[in-house]
């Protein structure tokens, strides 16, 4: 009997190498964005780190990329991968705020909550993430969207969600049939950017208080206005 080896089955070990190389690449990939997630964040941490040791207003003009770039152990060319300027990086964190009020407030539309439930829990993460940090750094987004404001809105999750949620609060009966949710929005975008402004320089020692104290208001009047 001879050792004759069998036959190699050429495209069974083609389909195993093509699979293999297949595997690799979406653990590479998933790697790489955990990488760039985790340098996204340090990059923002070690920027919030320095203006709060230096005092936001102040902390946010003077300190510069290259700072910031080696308090997050990286180099320069990897901070201006990630942001274009250190505005970006204020409208990253008030980006997460808005993506969270976002999702807050359709979870509680999705439950079949009415809107003023809805609002009331997007106010209480708005609140709850401002508290977070100094007042000086909800000031200094404060500051931006007075040098920007289309450029701060255009960033706004939350603002663009409005108008939807009035729009479904009106089918639903919730609100007058008359009511433009485009106009109501931007009223309700007034008032907790309102809010958000006087806690931030301190005329305000109750963030979500104010919110809701002009949440409530603002629902009030609608209403009333289609009776």
């Amino acid at each position: 009997m001879t050792g004759r080896a069998p036959p190699v089955e050429v495209g069974a070990t083609a389909e195993c190498a093509v699979g293999a190389v297949g595997a690799v690449g979406p653990r590479r990939s998933i790697l790489a964005q955990d990488r760039s997630r985790r340098t996204r964040t340090a990059l923002i941490d070690a920027a919030l780190g320095l203006w709060d040791q230096r005092g936001y207003e102040a902390g946010f003009e003077t300190t510069t990329v290259e700072e910031i770039a080696r308090a997050a152990g990286v180099t320069k060319g990897t901070f201006y991968f990630h942001f274009a300027s250190k505005v970006d990086i204020l409208l990253e964190r008030n980006a997460a705020t808005e993506e969270a009020m976002a999702e807050e407030a359709l979870r509680a539309v999705e439950a079949g909550d009415p809107l003023d439930v809805a609002l009331t829990r997007a106010a209480v993460v708005l609140a709850e993430q401002s508290q977070q940090h100094p007042r000086a750094a909800l000031a200094q987004i404060v500051r931006e969207f007075h040098r920007d404001p289309t450029l701060m809105r255009e960033h706004s999750t939350f603002r663009r969600l409005l108008p939807r949620l009035f729009d479904d609060a009106r089918a639903r009966g919730d609100l007058p049939a008359h009511v433009d949710p485009e106009r109501i929005a931007a009223l309700t975008a007034a008032i907790l950017y309102s809010a958000c402004e006087a806690w931030a320089d301190g005329r305000s020692a109750d963030l979500l208080d104010d919110l809701e104290y002009g949440l409530r208001v603002l629902l009030a009047g609608v209403r009333a206005e289609g009776r």
